[in-house]
């Protein structure tokens, strides 16, 4: 969270973080530029000497030499000083603008001027929202003081205008301030996510991201793929020589290279989608996940084989401890369920679907509480509203809860509204739901493509605008 009229961070590791990160791209540079500009004043000054000797310009030289000398040891021993020293310079600059404004040096006067409030202006942009609002006031309340001073028949309307044009660079550098630090704390959220989801992790895959700046893909990890990627170079070899479409000879490069973009306008993500590719004139079925963000994450894994029988003892101790990971982030996010986590949620999500489908083709049937799901969904999707009517909180379903699970998410990701209601309508046969909300028309589009792959174990299925209704097979039981 941000302080919104100081625009700190109120977690302090993340300021601390912040102010470090604005230490090493814009003060430091900024000071050692304005070390190598003082060096340049000094040479000029030194050859101007050599010409026409000047006792004042032998002390101005002198002073601006012990100067520079300052600054280079504040860089290299004290460099935390250096947004302070910046505020310093930025006030010690206006020694220059009482220099007398006579006839001859009238233009040097206010080329002079010009320079200053340019300096002003780059070193501000350096500094913390608080110093510039202190410094934009003091600087304007200084120079229209010094306009009054030597114009006593000064117009109202200029210093209107000066109020006016102070007020737009508070609001200007403010909404700087603003963006930056919330580009700072994405790009925070953003390396968590990445080093968590690299780290979660364990089956054979290959991770790389998109790079919207560069236009590439970008290696992230490879784990045990069936072909050795160990670098970015490899990576593009695979994905270009990877054929999706025989008849048109897509490569697999285009192929996520158009799902990136559609997602990028959909704002949606794609989860464990099958496709089929031909490599080395070898065929293999991969699955595909798309994590759209600020810099898309793919995932592409190898379908399992078969196990043998001790190989699937092996795969159900995988499972078991696959499902025990699931169950400490679930207890995590009941810890954190005031704050907002978004990537965190995201990886959850996905953690959670390739979870369940795994376990749906060994499907139990067994008993399922409504509402016990409705609540673990709720942390799932946190920002969504999730009630079901009241006469109904207690009902138990008779089916399978992994499908019922992955069914209610499909809907949820796709329903835009905030607010969801589910309303159950029992038969002897069959358990027909009603979920509330509302799909735009490509939203009903994507539903039913992605409830496609369940229909087996459906007996009906309507998407409207306003809801989606769904007949499961299996008897429904109320318990008082």
């Amino acid at each position: 969270m941000i302080n919104k009229y100081t625009l700190q961070f109120i977690d302090n590791a993340i300021e601390q973080k912040y102010q470090e990160y604005q230490l090493q791209m814009k003060r430091k540079p900024i000071l050692q530029k304005v070390i190598m500009m003082t060096f340049l004043i000094i040479i000029a000054k030194l050859i101007a000497l050599m010409i026409n000797f000047s006792l004042k310009d032998v002390y101005s030289t002198i002073g601006y030499l012990v100067v520079n000398m300052v600054f280079i040891l504040i860089l290299k021993f004290q460099p935390h000083l250096i947004r302070w020293i910046l505020i310093v310079i930025n006030y010690g600059v206006l020694i220059f603008y009482y220099e007398p404004d006579e006839g001859k040096t009238q233009y040097k006067h206010q080329l002079s001027s010009a320079l200053i409030v340019s300096y002003q202006f780059i070193v501000m942009n350096t500094g913390e929202f608080i110093d510039t609002l202190v410094q934009v006031i003091s600087f304007y309340a200084f120079y229209l003081a010094y306009f009054i001073e030597y114009q006593p028949d000064y117009s109202v309307s200029l210093t209107l205008a000066t109020f006016l044009l102070s007020f737009l660079l508070i609001i200007t550098f403010y909404e700087n301030a603003s963006a930056e630090r919330s580009k700072f704390k994405l790009t925070i959220i953003e390396n968590k996510w990445d080093e968590i989801l690299q780290n979660m992790i364990v089956e054979p895959c290959v991770i790389f991201n998109y790079n919207y700046l560069k236009s590439s893909f970008i290696l992230k990890k490879s784990i045990d793929f069936i072909y050795t990627i160990e670098s970015t170079v490899e990576l593009k070899q695979f994905l270009r020589n990877s054929i999706v479409n025989q008849s048109q000879k897509t490569n697999l490069e285009n192929f996520i290279y158009k799902k990136v973009q559609q997602l990028n306008k959909d704002n949606i993500q794609i989860w464990n989608q099958k496709l089929t590719i031909v490599y080395l004139k070898k065929v293999h079925n991969i699955y595909y996940s798309i994590l759209s963000d600020i810099s898309p994450i793919i995932l592409i894994k190898v379908k399992p084989f078969k196990f043998s029988k001790n190989e699937s003892e092996l795969e159900d101790k995988y499972q078991y401890k696959y499902k025990i990971l699931i169950k400490s982030i679930l207890n995590q996010f009941k810890l954190i369920s005031q704050k907002q986590f978004p990537n965190l949620n995201t990886i959850f999500k996905i953690s959670m679907y390739h979870y369940l489908h795994e376990k749906i083709e060994k499907q139990i049937i067994s008993f399922i509480k409504i509402s016990k799901i409705l609540n673990q969904l709720q942390l799932i999707y946190p920002q969504k509203q999730i009630t079901i009517e009241n006469q109904q909180k207690r009902s138990t379903i008779f089916g399978h809860k992994n499908l019922l699970y992955l069914v209610l998410m499909e809907v949820f990701e796709i329903m835009l509204s905030k607010q969801i209601h589910i309303r159950i309508i029992n038969s002897e046969s069959s358990t027909k739901l009603f979920i509330y909300g509302i799909l735009i028309e490509r939203a009903q589009e994507k539903l039913t493509s992605r409830l496609f792959y369940y229909q087996s174990n459906l007996e009906a299925l309507e998407i409207t605008n306003q809801y989606v209704s769904l007949v499961l097979k299996y008897k429904l039981q109320s318990f008082n």
